[in-house]
C-alpha cells in the first residue's frame, strides 16, 4: 500500500514517535511510506528510513500544498495522526477523485480537545491508543456507536543494560507550570532517600517554563550535600539512552511505556499520579496511558507518593524475585506493543479501511 502519514510536525513528543515507529513497521511489511508535517529534530530519522517527508508550514496554510500532493501522488491510505491533521485532510479530500481511504487516529492527551472535528464523521476508520481515549471519545454523541479500533502503542527493541551502582533515579517530563511541581516533588523525594541510600540521585529530562527553577533547586541540593544529588539536563530528541541502566524512571506515556518493556521499573506520573506500576495494575496502567487520562481519580503527586514508590521499587529490584518481576511485565508488553505487532494490526485496519472505501465508490 502506498501510505501518507500526516501529523503536525517532527518535533519531540508522542505523535511523532507513533508516526516513526509506525513508518518503521510499515516499511519493513512492504510498504511505501510518506510523511507531511512541519519540519523538526526528528525529520532526519524518517528520511533515513526510506519515508519521504513533506515539509510544509502550520494549518491552515499546508491544505493547498496537501490537495496537490493528494491528486498527484494517489495514495490508498491516508492517515491523519491528530484530529486537527484529521480535519486539513477532510478539507483537502473534498477536491480528490478517487478518494483514497481516510484514516484518524487520536491521543489520550488531547482527546479532551476533540469535540465535534469534521474528520470523526468522515473517516472511513478511526484509532485510540488506549480505553482511556475510546472513553472520552465515546462521550461525543455520534460517535457512542461508532466503531474505534484499539491499537496500541508500539515501542522499538533497544539495548537494556543492568542496574547501574550507585543506583540512579531518571525522570522524563514535560517541565511546564502544571509538571513542573512533579519534578520538584520528585527532587524532594530523592533527597529524603538519601539516608536509605547514600549515592541515590535523580536525573530529570525535559523542558518547560519551569526548567530554570528546577536547575536551582538541583544546583542548591547539591550544594547541601557536597556531591551531584540531582541534575536537570533539559529536553533531550531522544531521552532514551539516559534511562538504560537506570533503577527507575519517572514518567508517563511513551516513557513509562518503553521503560518497562526494557524491564526497567516505573512510578507513572502523568496529567495525574498513578503509582508504581506492577504486573497486577499492568493492564489498568496501559489503558489510562499511565497517568496520561486516568480511569478513575487518580492519586495526589506529591513527595510522599514518590518517597513511596522509590523505596518500594529500589527494595523490589535488589532481589532476584523482583528483577523477575520486571521481566514478566517485558514479556507481557511484547505480545501487543513491539513495532512488528503494530505494523501488523495497522495493515489490518488500514486493509478494511481500503475495502469499506471501495465499498462505498460502488454504491
Amino acid at each position: 500500500m502506498k501510505i501518507l502519514y500526516i501529523g503536525r510536525n517532527c518535533k519531540v513528543g508522542g505523535g511523532t514517535t507513533f508516526r516513526y515507529r509506525a513508518a518503521l513497521g510499515m516499511i519493513a511489511r512492504g510498504h511505501q511510506v510518506s510523511l507531511l508535517a512541519q519540519d523538526g529534530p526528528l525529520s532526519a530519522r524518517f528520511e533515513a528510513l526510506g519515508a519521504r517527508h513533506y515539509k510544509v508550514p502550520p494549518t491552515p496554510f499546508n491544505r493547498l500544498r496537501l490537495i496537490s500532493l493528494l491528486k498527484q501522488e494517489r495514495f490508498d491510505i491516508v492517515h491523519a495522526c491528530t484530529a486537527t491533521a484529521g480535519d486539513d485532510a477532510a478539507f483537502a479530500l473534498r477536491f480528490v477523485r478517487p478518494q483514497p481511504a481516510f484514516v484518524v487516529s487520536i491521543h489520550t492527551a488531547i482527546v479532551k480537545n476533540v469535540k465535534g472535528n469534521r474528520c470523526l464523521r468522515e473517516a472511513t476508520e478511526l484509532i485510540a491508543f488506549d480505553k482511556g481515549a475510546i472513553n472520552r471519545l465515546r462521550r461525543i454523541e455520534f460517535l457512542k456507536e461508532r466503531e474505534i479500533n484499539l491499537v496500541r502503542r508500539p515501542v522499538e527493541q533497544r539495548e537494556m543494560a543492568a542496574l547501574a551502582a550507585p543506583p540512579r533515579i531518571v525522570m522524563v517530563s514535560r517541565l511546564s507550570s502544571s509538571k513542573g511541581p512533579v519534578a520538584l516533588a520528585a527532587l524532594e523525594a530523592a533527597v529524603a532517600l538519601q539516608q536509605e541510600w547514600p549515592d541515590l540521585s535523580l536525573t530529570i529530562v525535559g523542558g518547560g517554563s519551569m526548567q530554570d527553577a528546577i536547575q536551582r533547586r538541583a544546583e542548591e541540593l547539591n550544594r547541601q550535600h557536597g556531591r551531584q544529588v540531582a541534575a536537570a539536563v533539559g529536553m533531550q530528541v531522544d531521552p532514551f539512552p539516559i534511562t538504560v541502566g537506570a533503577a527507575c524512571v519517572v514518567g508517563t506515556a511513551y516513557v513509562a511505556l518503553e521503560a518497562l518493556f526494557h524491564e526497567i521499573p516505573v512510578v507513572a506520573a502523568g496529567l495525574e499520579a498513578f503509582g508504581v506500576v506492577t504486573l497486577d495494575n499492568l493492564d489498568e496502567a496501559v489503558d489510562c496511558n499511565f497517568g496520561d487520562a486516568t480511569l478513575q481519580p487518580g492519586l495526589e503527586i506529591n513527595t510522599d507518593l514518590f518517597i513511596a514508590g522509590f523505596r518500594q521499587i529500589l527494595s523490589m529490584t535488589a532481589t532476584p524475585p523482583g528483577r523477575e518481576h520486571y521481566r514478566l511485565i517485558r514479556e507481557r508488553l511484547e505480545q501487543h506493543h513491539s513495532v512488528p505487532r503494530l505494523a501488523e494490526h495497522l495493515e489490518s485496519v488500514y486493509e478494511s479501511a481500503v475495502a469499506r472505501r471501495l465499498e462505498s465508490a460502488a454504491r
